[in-house]
C-alpha cells in the first residue's frame, strides 16, 4: 500500500519555497548544526511515493542543533523536491533526513536537493543516492516492498550532507501528517553536491510518484532564515556520552556506553620515518657529522705532527 501525505497537510505553511529575498535575516547561534554522522548499512522500503533508508544508530548523538543532540530515523527521497528554490523552482528529488531528540524537544528535518546535471555524478554522495535508487529499482520495485541492498557498503551521510550554507525555519510536519511542529533546515541547489544522472532518474519514477507536497512562499507566521557560516562551524564536543538502557532481568538495570569518539591509529615504523620531524632531525645529524668530518681532515693537515718538529727545530725559533 503506498503511502500519501495527510490532508491536514493541504492547508500547511510548510514546506517553504527557499528563496534569499524572503529571508527574515540569518541566524548563527540559534540554528547551529553540527553532525558527526556514524556508518550504516543500507535498508531500503518502496513507499510509493518516496524511498526510505533505515539508519543505524550510534552510540553518541550524531547531530547537535541549537546544542541538543539528535539522531537519524531514517531518510527518505523523494521526486520531484517537496521544497522549491527560488529561481530554480523544484529539483529532480530531494533528500530528506529525519532525525529525532535524544532528549526531548522538536524533530529536526534536514533537506538536500539533487540535481540532474550530470558533471556532479560523481561525488560520494552522488553515487551513493544513485546506487540507493537503482538497486531499489531492482529489488524493491513496488510500494511496499523492502530489500537489504547488500551491494552498497556501509556509508555514511556525512557524503550527502554539504558543509555549506543553510536556511532554517519551523513549522508543521509536511512530510507525516502535519501535526507536529519540526525544525527545518534547507540546502540550495548551488550548495549542494548530490546529482543524478538521466538513466537514475527515469528508473526512479518508474517505482515511485510525485508526492505533491505543495512548497508555500514565506511569510510572517513561518519566518526564513539563513546561516551563512554551514554545518560544523563549531565543532561537536568529544565528551564522552552515556547512555542508560535496561538490561533484561539482571540485577544490573542501567547499561553504561562509553565512548570518546576518537580511535588512536597504530604506530609503525614507516610512519616514524616519513614523519617530517624526523627527516629534519635526520638532517641536521647529517649535516653536523660532515662538519666534523671536514674539521678533522682540515686540522690534520694545517697542524704539524711530532716528527715534523723534532726534525726542524729551528723552525720553532721566531
Amino acid at each position: 500500500m503506498s503511502s500519501s501525505i495527510s490532508t491536514a497537510c493541504v492547508s500547511s505553511t510548510t514546506p517553504l519555497n527557499i528563496n534569499i529575498l524572503s529571508k527574515a535575516g540569518t541566524c548563527d547561534t540559534k540554528c547551529d548544526y553540527n553532525f558527526k554522522y556514524n556508518s550504516s548499512y543500507c535498508s531500503v522500503a518502496n513507499k510509493g511515493i518516496y524511498i526510505s533508508v533505515a539508519y543505524d544508530a550510534g552510540n553518541a548523538p550524531q547531530v547537535t542543533y541549537n546544542t541538543r543532540g539528535y539522531n537519524v530515523k531514517e531518510f527518505r527521497i523523494y521526486s520531484p523536491s517537496a521544497h522549491t528554490y527560488g529561481q530554480y523552482k523544484q529539483q529532480v528529488a530531494e533528500i530528506v533526513i529525519i532525525h529525532t531528540p535524544v532528549n526531548g524537544g522538536n524533530n529536526l528535518i534536514v533537506s538536500v536537493p539533487a540535481r540532474s546535471d550530470e558533471y556532479s555524478s560523481t561525488s560520494k554522495g552522488s553515487v551513493l543516492v544513485n546506487n540507493i535508487i537503482l538497486g531499489t529499482a531492482k529489488n524493491a520495485p513496488n510500494a511496499g516492498e523492502t530489500a537489504t541492498l547488500s551491494l552498497i557498503k556501509p556509508f555514511t551521510l556525512n557524503d550527502v550532507v554539504p558543509k555549506k550554507p543553510y536556511f532554517s525555519y519551523t513549522g508543521p510536519d509536511a512530510f507525516y501528517n502535519c501535526s507536529q511542529t519540526v525544525d527545518y533546515i534547507a540546502f540550495t541547489p548551488e550548495n549542494s553536491n548530490i546529482s543524478i544522472t538521466s538513466d537514475t532518474l527515469k528508473q526512479m519514477n518508474k517505482i515511485i510518484t510525485n508526492s505533491k507536497i505543495v512548497a508555500r512562499p514565506g511569510n510572517v507566521d513561518v519566518p526564513l532564515f539563513i546561516n551563512e557560516k554551514g554545518p560544523n562551524s563549531s565543532k561537536m564536543d568529544d565528551e564522552i556520552y552515556i547512555d542508560c538502557q535496561p538490561v533484561g532481568n539482571s540485577s544490573e538495570t542501567e547499561k553504561v556506553v562509553t565512548s570518546t569518539g576518537y580511535t588512536p591509529s597504530p604506530i609503525n615504523a614507516d610512519d616514524i620515518f616519513k614523519s617530517p620531524w624526523f627527516q629534519i632531525i635526520a638532517s641536521a645529524l647529517g649535516f653536523l657529522l660532515i662538519l666534523i668530518v671536514l674539521s678533522k681532515i682540515f686540522s690534520s693537515k694545517t697542524m704539524p705532527s711530532i716528527s715534523n718538529i723534532a726534525k726542524s727545530p729551528s723552525k720553532m725559533i721566531s
